[in-house]
C-alpha cells in the first residue's frame, strides 16, 4: 500500500529550519473529562517531501510515514477548524503539512490539508470537501483485517450465556449439521426475532479469568456456522448457509451486525483516564503475537476503553535475586526451597525497568475485556505483558 502527501513548512520560519516537535495537548473528549495530557508530536526526520493518496492506503500508515506516533494524526487535523469531516480522505487527495500559528498561545503548529491539484499552492487553511460516498473513503486501519472481529462475537458475559438462543436438533435427528441442513433453536426467554435474521452458530470455549483478581470476565466463543434465521411456532428456524466446523445440539446462536455498518473510522486517542491491564491472549492461539494481530486485554468499558484507544505494551521487568557475592538468579529460576532459603535468610529480589516494545489500537469493548490490533510490535507480544496509556 503506498499513500501520497505534500509535506511542506513554512519557509520564512527562523533560518527556514523544519521544527520537528510541537507540543499540543488533548482536546476533545480528554477536555470535557477534565484531563490534559501533554502530548508531544514529533515528525520523522526521514519523512518524504510528497504523497498523493491511493487506494488501499489507512489512515495509520499514512501517518506512520511522517509521524513518529500515528495515533497523533488527528492532532493535526483538530488545528484547522475549516475541514469539517476531516476523517475522510479518498484517493486521489492530495495531503498537505503546513505551520500555523496558534491564535491562543503563538505557537507554531502543524497543519494537515488537502487538495486535489497538486499543482495549486496553498492560500488557504481549509479546502473544499470532495463529495464521494463513504465506502471510498480511506479507514483508520485495513477493516480486512478486524472484520471477522466486527462482524462476530468473540466473547459472551457469564450473564448473557444464559440468555442466549441456543439449537435443540432438526427433524432428520442428526446429531451434528453442516451447510444446506435445517436447524431449530430455542430462546431461554421466549423472545423470537420479529423477521429474518442472519446468525452466527457459536461453541463455548475457554472461562477467561483476569489475571490479577482471578475473577470470571467471560467466556471465548468460536465461530462454528452462519444460518438465516426465521420465527416459526416458538422456535427459530436455522437454515444453515456456511460451515466452519459441524453444528452439533447445544451450540449458540447470535445476530450477526450487518456489514454496511461498519466503521470505517476509528478516532486513535488517549484514554480519558489513567489505566493499567495485562494482555489477556492472541486470538490467534499463538504463544506470541506481532504487528497486525489481535489481541485480547483485561480492559473494557468499566474501565472507559473505548474503540480508537491506544495504548503502549510493555515487557514486564525480570525479578532478579541479586545477593552480591553471589551471582545473581532469575527468580522464576529458583526452585521453591531455594525461594523459601532466600526468603529465609532476609535476601530481596530487584525487578528490572519494564520495557515499551509497541502499541495497540482498541477496536471493540465489552464490559471486562477489549479486543485490539497490535499496530507496532519491536518485540513478540506475550500473555501478561502490560498495556497501559501511550
Amino acid at each position: 500500500m503506498t499513500a501520497a502527501v505534500t509535506l511542506q513548512q513554512n519557509r520564512t520560519k527562523e533560518g527556514s529550519r523544519v521544527k520537528s516537535k510541537v507540543v499540543a495537548f488533548v482536546a476533545g473528549l480528554l477536555m470535557a473529562a477534565g484531563l490534559a495530557y501533554a502530548t508531544e508530536v514529533e515528525l520523522r526526520p526521514d519523512h518524504p517531501e510528497t504523497y498523493v493518496v491511493q487506494s488501499g492506503d489507512t489512515l495509520w500508515d499514512i501517518s506512520a510515514k511522517f509521524l513518529l506516533s500515528p495515533w497523533l494524526w488527528p492532532k493535526l487535523w483538530q488545528a484547522n477548524p475549516q475541514i469539517e469531516n476531516p476523517h475522510l480522505i479518498y484517493p486521489g487527495d492530495e495531503l498537505r503539512l503546513v505551520w500555523v500559528n496558534d491564535p491562543t498561545t503563538g505557537e507554531a503548529t502543524p497543519t494537515l490539508v488537502k487538495d486535489r491539484d497538486t499543482t495549486t499552492r496553498i492560500v488557504k487553511l481549509g479546502p473544499k470537501v470532495r463529495v464521494s460516498e463513504s465506502k471510498a473513503a480511506i479507514p483508520t486501519i485495513s477493516l480486512k483485517t478486524i472484520q471477522p472481529w466486527l462482524l462476530y462475537e468473540q466473547l459472551v458475559s457469564n450473564e448473557d450465556l444464559e440468555k442466549l438462543p441456543y439449537i435443540v436438533g432438526s427433524n432428520e435427528k442428526t446429531s451434528r449439521a453442516a451447510a444446506k441442513q435445517t436447524l431449530y433453536a430455542r430462546s431461554p426467554n421466549g423472545r423470537l426475532p420479529a423477521s429474518s435474521e442472519l446468525y452466527g452458530i457459536y461453541r463455548r470455549g475457554d472461562e477467561i479469568r483476569d489475571p490479577e483478581t482471578d475473577d470470571r470476565l467471560g467466556y471465548k466463543v468460536l465461530l462454528v456456522g452462519v444460518a438465516s434465521g426465521t420465527p416459526v411456532g416458538g422456535f427459530i428456524r436455522l437454515e444453515l448457509t456456511e460451515s466452519k466446523f459441524e453444528t452439533r445440539a447445544g451450540d449458540l446462536i447470535m445476530p450477526i451486525m450487518d456489514s454496511e455498518d461498519l466503521p470505517i473510522y476509528f478516532q486513535p486517542r488517549n484514554p480519558d483516564n489513567r489505566v493499567k491491564g495485562y494482555l489477556l491472549h492472541a486470538v490467534n492461539e499463538g504463544r506470541y503475537a506481532g504487528k497486525l494481530d489481535v489481541v485480547a486485554i483485561n480492559l473494557g468499558k468499566v474501565n472507559k476503553i473505548q474503540p480508537g484507544h491506544v495504548l503502549a505494551i510493555f515487557r514486564p521487568g525480570a525479578e532478579i535475586y541479586d545477593n552480591p557475592p553471589e551471582t545473581p538468579s532469575y527468580k522464576e529460576d529458583s526452585s521453591m526451597l531455594e525461594r523459601l532459603m532466600i526468603d529465609f535468610e532476609g535476601n530481596k529480589s530487584v525487578r528490572l525497568p519494564d520495557e515499551r516494545i509497541g502499541e495497540l489500537m482498541v477496536f471493540k469493548s465489552y464490559d471486562h475485556v477489549s479486543y485490539a490490533l497490535i499496530m507496532r510490535a519491536d518485540k513478540p507480544a506475550t500473555v501478561l505483558d502490560i498495556v497501559t496509556n501511550p
